[in-house]
């Protein structure tokens, strides 16, 4: 294990991708809605994750559901030292986790079918309540109360 001292932020994809295992520690108060972005940036660099977070957390759940990591609860230092063993004495099974994740961020992360949902959210809203709000073309924004 090699530690770095911090980097430049504009620096970041070449970081990551210089890294054979990409960590995301989570204390065990991390819930089912806390989601670290780091866990997600991590899915989106092709590198396998290995994790200390709690089954709970939604974190824990994607790298597992994506096939793109090991995740052990926080604390496990047995489990965690195993998993982190066995991960760098396999290199084939480190370049599918790694693949696994990318495939995920691409499929989930598209930025196109992210705004399709967040548009249909929008419009189904403004069809319950066309007048609450709407923008005019200068720019301005009236509002009325809700349901008319």
């Amino acid at each position: 294990m090699v530690f770095m001292p911090f980097q430049p932020y504009d620096e970041m994809p070449e970081v990551l991708a210089s890294s054979d295992i990409l960590l995301v520690l989570l204390e065990r108060c991390a819930d089912t809605f806390s989601v670290p972005s780091k866990a997600l940036t991590y899915l989106c660099a092709r590198r396998p994750v290995l994790g200390a977070m709690p089954a709970a957390n939604l974190a824990t759940r994607l790298v597992q559901g994506a096939g793109a990591g090991i995740v052990v609860e926080p604390g496990d230092r047995v489990a965690f030292i195993a998993a982190a063993r066995a991960m760098v004495a396999d290199a084939a099974r480190r370049s599918e986790l790694g693949r696994n994740a990318r495939t995920h961020a691409e499929r989930t992360f598209d930025i196109g079918s992210i705004a399709d949902r967040f548009e249909a959210i929008l419009v189904a809203d403004g069809k319950q309540y066309p007048k609450a709000a709407s923008v005019s073309p200068e720019g301005l924004t009236r509002h009325a109360p809700l349901g008319g």
